[in-house]
């Protein structure tokens, strides 16, 4: 079988389609750690052009979602992808209500 996308965009094409937002610098540590709250296609188009990243990032972590009365596991022993399905090991149980 063989997909077929009529408007592909290749991957410059998405990569120039992101924003150019400025990464705003929360404090003035020289730790080289970042946090960073912000949209994540565009932090990571900041971290390849300005902090000239590309190829060195060995982990962006995502939060989890919030407020969704849903239990997320690991499957398939991946620990690196989490879903909601019903018969995997728990990661993380969201019982936070949003009032």
């Amino acid at each position: 079988m063989q997909l077929y996308y009529p408007n592909k965009k290749s991957e410059q094409e998405i990569f120039d389609s992101i924003p150019n937002i400025e990464l705003v610098q929360l404090n003035d540590s020289v730790n080289p750690n970042l946090l960073i709250h912000s949209n994540n296609l565009i932090a990571l188009k900041q971290l390849i052009t300005k902090y000239n990243l590309a190829g060195k990032i060995d982990l962006i972590y995502i939060d989890p979602p919030f407020a969704t009365n849903n239990t997320f596991t690991i499957t398939n022993g991946r620990a690196n992808t989490i879903s909601n399905s019903s018969n995997g090991t728990i990661a993380y149980t969201d019982t936070l209500k949003v009032f």
